[in-house]
């Protein structure tokens, strides 16, 4: 595990390194010096990091380490939400700002493409949801079998969507249902924030907070030492297979 690690941790850290040497190759040749103009090299730094899952956290960055106790990758969150976040964007340096958002304009227009080009393509068994009130928003869905090219990304834009629009679309009948306690289902969009803040807890506050909940898993069903073993000791990726095999064979 630790092997996997260093070499997962190692080939993300050259990553960034190339990127950042590529950015600043650039900028040197326009004239900016890493002495005088240090907060646009910095700028850049920052940037580069965020668009490879690790975000700043501010103030919060000295209790990085704590925070991973209580949430799963709390970095990869914050750069998520960076990303979109135009606030984030307009403190940028404007040298940094627009490579910045040139950069995520191409991440998001290859993906709109992608899922274009199998919207066109799609047959019964494949279909790509387009209304951002749906959690299958922005996947790719063959069969029983979910795609998401997103990284990370589709989850902030569906929780964002539903808030706004005060509106859900059930994935399994279609229908859009209103986010109001007055009407079925009953949920609010505190439920909707409250139940995406719960789906970023680290295992064990999620175990506690599923028990304090009334004994449930986050998707709903009855906790028993089975599910409690299956999912907070078995690793995601044998999950996934276990999944994959009692799904497809």
């Amino acid at each position: 595990v630790k092997a996997a690690e260093r070499a997962y941790t190692g080939f993300l850290t050259k990553l960034r390194i190339d990127i950042f040497k590529s950015w600043a190759d650039e900028l040197l040749s326009k004239g900016y010096s890493p002495i005088k103009d240090a907060d646009i090299f910095r700028s850049a730094a920052n940037v580069i990091n965020t668009f490879t899952s690790r975000g700043g956290l501010g103030r919060l960055d000295k209790i990085a380490p704590e925070l991973s106790v209580l949430f799963f990758s709390p970095r990869l969150n914050a750069s998520r939400f960076n990303a979109l976040n135009p606030v984030w964007y307009s403190r940028l340096p404007k040298e940094i700002r627009y490579k910045a958002i040139g950069d995520f304009a191409k991440f998001v227009g290859t993906g709109l493409t992608t899922l274009a080009l199998i919207k066109l393509w799609q047959g019964d068994e494949v279909d790509v949801e387009t209304d951002p009130r749906s959690s299958d928003f922005g996947k790719i869905r063959i069969g029983n079998t979910r795609l998401d090219i997103w990284g990370g990304f589709q989850q902030w834009a569906r929780v964002f969507s539903q808030l706004i629009t005060g509106e859900r679309k059930n994935t399994t009948t279609g229908e859009v249902v209103s986010l109001n306690k007055e009407e079925y289902p009953f949920t609010t969009r505190k439920d909707v924030l409250l139940r995406f803040i719960e789906g970023k807890l680290a295992p064990v506050p999620a175990l506690i907070n599923e028990l304090m909940s009334g004994a449930k898993t986050f998707t709903g069903d009855d906790i028993t030492f089975e599910t409690i073993v299956k999912e907070k000791f078995i690793p995601m990726y044998i999950q996934d297979i276990a999944d994959a095999y009692a799904d497809s064979g």
